[in-house]
């Protein structure tokens, strides 16, 4: 590598106050301060990168970034498929919404399949009588009577991304 006594004749004439041009060993051409240090810098990135010289290129490829074909070569979103983002269908494939059903959020049934939010109830919060099933404030001493959501899930396409 003849780079590097350049480079260090560059960087001892710089430190002694050299003129604004030194000489190149292998060229014999003149060599302003700023060239060796750009010449340097785009060296230390191509060693960094693992680039050698300048033939250096990366092939792409298109892989599928997450669901039941997480990893696997596509060419398109549609070859990567889609699956249910939570419930009990979580992680499962599906065409549309429905096929991921519905679950309570919370409550005596949270996490049971439900059709309605009248299917996952109400409990107390606060109180004396908190986290118990009711149906109207009285039931819940000092607290509130919570109503708990019939929550849909969706059912999520999962992309085709190129990696380089």
């Amino acid at each position: 590598m003849r780079f590097i006594p350049v480079v260090c004749l560059t960087l001892s004439l710089i430190a002694c106050g050299s003129p604004d041009a030194v000489q190149r060993e292998d060229a014999l051409e003149a060599v302003t301060h700023e060239e060796a240090a750009a010449s340097e810098e785009a060296r230390s990135q191509a060693e960094c990168s693992g680039a050698e010289d300048d033939a250096s290129a990366q092939a792409c490829v298109k892989r599928c970034s997450g669901g039941l074909q997480a990893g696997q070569h596509c060419s398109t979103d549609s070859n990567c498929g889609k699956t249910c983002s939570g419930g009990l269908q979580a992680g499962q494939h599906c065409s549309t919404d429905s096929n991921c059903g519905k679950t309570c959020s919370g409550g005596l049934q949270a996490g049971q399949h439900c059709s309605t939010d009248s299917n996952c109830g109400k409990t107390c919060s606060g109180g004396t009588s908190a986290g118990r099933a009711c149906n109207t404030d009285a039931n819940c001493p000092n607290g509130l009577c919570n109503s708990h959501l019939c929550n849909s899930h969706l059912c999520n396409s999962h992309l085709c991304v190129t990696y380089c």
